[in-house]
């Protein structure tokens, strides 16, 4: 494929074109098969929208009528102006009832509740078609050289080692498998919990040297946690096995290449300079500075067999929080520090078909083309710095999964952290935190693992020092620890009914019967269970033969 050389070029002219043309058919074919009558939807929503809007006039009339009836207490001298608003108030409260012959508001509620389900039954046969398989593969057939595997295995993870790998402060938040040209790749996004030392101030009372009472700022240090995201794509191939690179090492003296501007933008340490001429031909390197002038947020490095781009877009040392979110923080008395320094900039990387859940037609089809728009665009420029070379591109070699193989840790981390339940993080976390998974046993049908979770808990405290007072927060590491099952499913399974059905018909069930049932996920076939506590044969096959569709 001659064309896409031309990495920028080809992607702004010709694949975002076809891809937006590849969602629009498949999204007209899906509805289509799944005959939902957009305009009864259209009429659901609109009802739905209706009540909400019922619902904010009676709890606003209802707030007024509580606000004036108080004033007319406490300001009794001018009753006579607060007392009519009052009725007033109640008035409009009481017709905005009467006209939906509700007597109170819990009533309207429930009518739209049941308005809401109406809506999802009518959109339900769609989103049953609409799985995250579905996404990939409308960017394989969008580009013709990306090819996803259901996930990344075990095998597969260890072609990488140990170039990806992870220590016990980084959690992986999303794990992509795939194949570039025929090599094997993978894209990864981690997020990375440390500590610095927080700067605290206050002030203190002294007197000077003619004895008047002044003040003067005082301080203190103390460690508060650092939470930082970064998405990184490795390819492997064979190509040039023996060269190390990168653009981050500054070396004394480089061997000029081909293109001047090159030189200057992407200047390269490397161990060996044949071999480095063999992949930024002069093509590459033009190519490599049309990348740059999209994206130049990111490191790459080769060592070997293994190429790495990794995003910079939220480095670690920028993402602390700013002093006028501290203020808030020890000002209004919040409780919960989730967004202490919470800075996320990098790519996303979703192809989770849970993003397009909704129970209007018309949000499901805009969420759709945001969700194919967005996750082909984050992953392309995420490799075009990787495919700008021409013998990465014709000589790949994909090694392809097996049956036996099982998802990987990463993988399965990945899964987990997708929208965590909130069990997981109560009672003693109440700041960002990072979920590690770990393997205990194969059960045979099943593989057991460990979860845990570890984050901090955040409390407010006055340092009395030097005279003065410095109000502070310290932080304080926690952990918790739950039980995962992934259990391989023998019959078919939707993630979007998981997510949306599980509330209602499984949890409920299930979590009368087994307090320590937390969460049930669907991916590729593959049931993740979460619970506190170990789980026997018979519930586990009970909770798992309840997410069959």
């Amino acid at each position: 494929m001659n064309e896409s050389l031309n990495v920028v070029e080809y992607f702004e002219n010709t694949l975002i074109a076809k891809n937006k043309q590849i969602v629009e058919e498949t999204l007209d074919s899906l509805i289509k098969s799944a005959g939902v009558n957009e305009e009864k939807n259209k009429e659901t929503v609109a009802e739905i929208d209706r009540l909400d809007d019922v619902i904010s006039k009676i709890n606003s009339a209802s707030s007024q009528k509580k606000t004036f009836l108080v004033l007319c207490f406490i300001l009794l001298p001018l009753i006579f102006i607060w007392l009519p608003l009052y009725f007033h108030a109640k008035n409009k409260h009481n017709a905005l009832l009467s006209a939906e012959g509700a007597q109170d508001v819990s009533e309207v509620i429930a009518k739209r509740d049941k308005e809401v389900k109406t809506a999802y039954e009518q959109v339900n046969p769609l989103l049953n078609l609409i799985q995250t398989k579905l996404i990939m593969d409308i960017i394989e057939k969008t580009t013709g050289f990306i090819k996803f595997d259901d996930f990344l295995s075990e095998v597969n993870k260890k072609e990488f080692a140990p170039k990806i790998s992870f220590n016990d402060n980084e959690s992986v938040q999303s794990c992509l498998s795939l194949s570039l040209f025929k090599n094997a790749a993978v894209i990864i996004k981690k997020l990375e919990m440390s500590t610095y030392m927080h700067t605290w101030y206050g002030t203190a009372s002294y007197r000077d040297s003619k004895g008047n009472t002044s003040t003067r700022m005082i301080s203190t240090s103390l460690p508060a946690p650092k939470f930082s995201y970064e998405t990184t794509v490795a390819i492997k191939n064979d190509i040039a096995e023996s060269l190390n690179f990168n653009n981050y090492d500054k070396a004394k003296k480089l061997l000029p290449l081909e293109v001047r501007e090159f030189n200057k933008r992407f200047p390269c340490w490397r161990n060996d300079e044949a071999q480095f001429r063999m992949l930024f031909t002069v093509l590459a390197q033009e190519e490599m500075l049309k990348v740059l002038d999209v994206n130049n947020d990111f490191i790459m490095e080769k060592d070997g067999k293994i190429t790495t781009v990794t995003d910079t877009s939220s480095a670690l040392d920028n993402n602390k929080p700013d002093r006028h979110r501290v203020k808030e923080y020890l000002r209004k008395g919040n409780d919960e520090f989730m967004s202490w320094n919470n800075s996320d900039n990098s790519p996303k990387i979703s192809l989770s078909a849970t993003n397009v859940y909704h129970y209007d037609l018309a949000t499901i089809k805009e969420n759709f083309i945001q969700l194919n728009e967005s996750a082909f665009k984050d992953i392309y420029y995420m490799i075009s710095p990787i495919i700008v070379f021409p013998a990465y591109q014709h000589f790949g070699k994909n090694k392809p999964l097996t049956e036996k193989d099982w998802p990987s840790e990463y993988y399965i981390e990945g899964i987990i952290n997708d929208g965590t339940n909130i069990e997981y993080i109560k009672p003693n976390i109440n700041t960002q935190h990072i979920i590690k998974v770990s393997f205990v046993k194969d059960e045979g049908k099943c593989a057991k693992y460990n979860i845990e979770c570890k984050g901090y808990h955040a409390y407010r405290d006055v340092i009395y020092q030097q005279g003065g007072s410095i109000n502070v927060i310290r932080f304080s590491l926690r952990s918790n620890n739950h039980v995962l099952y992934v259990i391989k499913m023998t019959k078919k399974c939707n993630e979007i009914l998981v997510d949306q059905e599980i509330n209602q018909k499984v949890y409920k069930s299930i979590l009368s019967k087994v307090p320590s049932f937390i969460e049930a996920k669907i991916n590729n076939n593959f049931a993740y269970v979460v619970s506190s506590k170990p789980l026997t044969p018979v519930l586990l096959t009970k909770i798992t033969s309840s997410l069959h569709v």
